[in-house]
């Protein structure tokens, strides 16, 4: 603990505190004898009550040099610090932390934690109006210099200190919540280059303490700078919304996931699933403190609806809903050319294939089986999958219409059979075919699947057995140089393999879809296989993500002639992506919501994307460090530490400038000037 003085100067007339035993003394000497009778009696009184006048008048002359000492002090403002103090009793150098991560959108008694630290935050301004945590001002005017950083995992707003406090003022106003998880090192990594000068220095953090943005930090603070942490008001739990899963079969259900947080559990909450704002089924979950969940049907769809599942709000909205888009076949459109009709339909190529296909139908998706010699008048634009079931020669023409729709970005499956010819077809195929027609085996997941996004959703979906699948005979193939093989037999030989031709995908099926040479559509994992490669070579599941976290780039496939668009952002904003080769990428997701690629001369939509905060960062976490946990978190000794409610300017001040002791002082001045009024009128007597 130590006293410094924002007024030295004022310690200059110390000296005069020596006027009252001056005084004193001189009025001793100017005392004159005066003859008077001898009196006996007299003289004794005297002789009893000298004792107490000489201790009457030494204590009044203490009360007096103590009046001036304290006048003295008074003048010259001392301060009482704890700790390591700013350095010095100079003007200060305040650098502002102001956290706008996500998770400072929380609210508590009222507002949110932003609005509470930009309050708080505005009473640092030298010419911004005092809030309620103002405190009485070490260093009056313009001498005190105010910074800004505004952060969240990276910093959003930077203003170096200077005395324009108005500056700093407007910008505390201007700022906004972002959907960004909390990173405090980045702030600190700006702040501290502007702290290098001489004079007080101080870093204040206005802050949740959320435990996410304290990780691994990196952080040594240089000598002679303060630092000092307000925490703002604590959420008791929270409840969020941490994903929602659509199942890939014909049962068209899903599953809300859901998270609890917090010191108690969040207790059992409503949720709703909405498709374009229209509410389409509800129901209740039980969260505790930890994950929960809870079954929800999928109503069937539009290709590009837009979907919401939320919770009942709570004091963090921000996590109360999860944006989502239809299951993958409710974007996928199938023309089924049938290879191998037959009058009895369990005969028929396609029999096992149409459970599926109407399956997709309900999920939103969109079918139609046509025969061979259709392929010269159906029109293939609009469907996003061309899929070949034992197909033998096309009609003239087909074959240059086939290979336009693929290298235009379309999706082509070719399945194998007894009237199966790759003929013109070859080279759209992922294989090249030998003509051969080989015994089948075992079939087993390909090693090399793991390398395609496909291929690892096959081996986590279900938890199927592939290898009670055999195929009795397999349509023998050489891998092409740019295919991936999906599944193959015990021999190596391709099963089921996918490839690309121009800005389209292919897929190739060594055996048929009956069961003819195979037992796979009596499996369950027929229609997941099904519905998985439809999506897949339609442009779907990790090639373009439309399920993205917020500041995830966003991109995928266009299709010829459709170069000229716009992204419109969740805030209406709208933004040109960057357009290369076909492609699109748009990276500023920074806001949860919906992204809508359009062309921009206007028209339907061309894909949607649904951006959702990133429920792994911790964000959604109430319970905040502690001072100990704050201090081990950034290597330090000495932390100023200031919670909710308290009001953070004044013991900011006491902390960091040190505590101000004009009020003792004049309170003392004030018993010492009552104690010389008594003694003087003891004194009269």
């Amino acid at each position: 603990m130590t006293v410094s003085f924002l007024s030295p100067w004022a310690l200059a007339a110390l000296p005069l505190t020596l006027a009252p035993w001056l005084l004193h003394r001189w009025s001793l000497s100017k005392a004159k004898p005066y003859p008077f009778p001898t009196l006996e009696l007299l003289r004794a009184a005297l002789r009893a009550s000298y004792a107490s006048s000489v201790l009457s008048h030494r204590v009044l002359l203490l009360l007096r040099t103590l009046l001036a000492l304290a006048l003295v002090f008074l003048a010259s403002r001392p301060v009482l610090r704890w700790g390591r103090g700013a350095g010095g009793g100079g003007p200060l150098t305040t650098v502002l932390l102001v956290d706008v991560s996500a998770s400072m959108g929380a609210r508590v008694a009222g507002r949110t934690r932003l609005e509470w630290a930009v309050q708080e935050a505005a009473a640092f301004c030298p010419t911004g109006p005092a809030g309620s945590g103002a405190g009485e001002r070490p260093a009056a005017g313009s001498s005190e210099r105010v910074g800004l950083v505004a952060y969240s995992d990276r910093v959003e707003l930077a203003l170096p200190p200077a005395s324009d406090g108005a500056r700093v003022f407007d910008a505390l106003r201007s700022l906004s919540l972002t959907d960004r998880p909390t990173r405090l090192e980045a702030a600190l990594e700006a702040a501290i280059p502007w702290l290098n000068d001489r004079g007080g220095r101080a870093t204040l953090v206005f802050t949740d303490a959320a435990r996410n943005g304290w990780r691994g930090l990196k952080f040594t603070p240089p000598d002679g700078v303060r630092l000092a942490v307000a925490r703002g008001p604590v959420l008791e739990s929270n409840a969020g919304v941490t994903g929602v899963r659509l199942a890939a079969d014909a049962s068209g259900g899903g599953r809300l996931e859901a998270m609890g947080w917090g010191k108690s559990a969040p207790g059992a909450k409503g949720w709703t699933l909405s498709w374009d704002g229209r509410p389409a089924s509800q129901g209740r979950i039980v969260i505790g403190l930890g994950p929960s969940s809870a079954v929800l049907p999928v109503a069937s769809v539009a290709a590009l609806a837009r979907g919401e599942a939320s919770l009942d709000p709570d004091g963090f909205p921000a996590d109360d809903v999860f944006y989502l888009l239809p299951p993958p076949e409710a974007r996928v459109g199938v023309l089924v050319v049938d290879g191998s009709p037959a009058l009895s339909p369990a005969a028929d190529e396609v029999y096992f294939l149409t459970p599926v296909l109407e399956g997709l139908a309900r999920a939103g998706g969109r079918f139609k089986i046509v025969l061979p010699e259709a392929l010269a008048r159906e029109p293939l634009k609009g469907w996003n999958v061309l899929m070949l079931a034992n197909v033998g020669d096309l009609p003239p023409g087909a074959a240059e219409r086939i290979r336009s729709f693929v290298e235009e970005g379309g999706g082509f499956w070719a399945t194998a059979g007894d009237r199966f010819s790759p003929g013109a077809l070859a080279a759209l195929l992922p294989v090249r075919p030998t003509g051969r027609i080989a015994d089948g085996e075992r079939v087993s997941l390909s090693p090399e699947a793991s390398r395609n996004p496909l291929g690892r959703r096959l081996a986590e979906e279900g938890g199927f057995d592939w290898a009670k699948i055999e195929a009795r005979r397999l349509f023998e193939a050489v891998p092409g140089p740019d295919s991936t093989v999906l599944l193959a037999g015990a021999s190596g030989k391709p099963f089921l393999s996918v490839g690309r031709i121009g800005r389209g995908r292919t897929a190739f099926l060594a055996t048929t879809i009956d069961r003819d040479w195979t037992n796979l559509p009596a499996r369950p994992a027929f229609p997941v296989l099904c519905r998985g490669l439809w999506s897949f070579l339609a442009g779907g599941t990790e090639e373009t993500s439309s399920s993205l976290t917020v500041d995830s780039p966003w991109e995928g496939p266009l299709a010829a002639g459709s170069a000229d668009v716009l992204v419109e952002r969740p805030d209406g904003g709208k933004e040109t992506p960057d357009v290369r080769g076909g492609r699109f990428r748009f990276a500023k997701t920074d806001r949860a919501g919906f992204y809508t690629l359009s062309p921009r001369a206007g028209g339907q939509p061309i894909a949607r994307a649904a951006v959702n905060l990133d429920a792994s960062s911790g964000e959604s976490d109430p319970t905040p460090l502690t001072a100990s946990e704050a201090k081990k978190a950034l290597g330090v000794s000495d932390l100023a530490w200031i919670e909710s409610p308290a009001p953070v300017r004044a013991r900011f001040d006491e902390l960091v400038r040190g505590r101000p002791m004009a009020g003792p002082l004049a309170l003392f001045i004030g018993l010492l000037l009552a104690g010389e009024t008594l003694l003087l009128g003891f004194l009269r007597k």
